[in-house]
C-alpha cells in the first residue's frame, strides 16, 4: 500500500509492520530533479504510478 505523509511518499508492504519512505523529504517544495527520491521536495503530487520494476513516479 502506498500512503501519502506530509509531503512524502511511503511505502506500506502488506503483513509488514515498517513504512518506508520512498519519495519527499517531508518539506514542501520544488527540488531534487535527478536526486534519491527521498532528498526531493514535493509539492502537490498529482498522482502516483508504479512502474514494472515496482518503482514509484510521481507527478509533481
Amino acid at each position: 500500500m502506498w500512503i501519502w505523509l506530509s509531503f512524502a511518499l511511503a511505502l506500506a508492504p502488506a503483513l509488514r509492520q515498517t513504512i518506508s519512505t520512498v519519495d519527499g523529504n517531508g518539506t514542501a517544495g520544488l527540488s531534487g530533479d535527478n536526486s534519491p527520491g527521498e532528498q526531493a521536495s514535493l509539492n502537490q503530487p498529482v498522482y502516483v504510478i508504479v512502474n514494472g520494476a515496482g518503482s514509484p513516479i510521481v507527478a509533481d
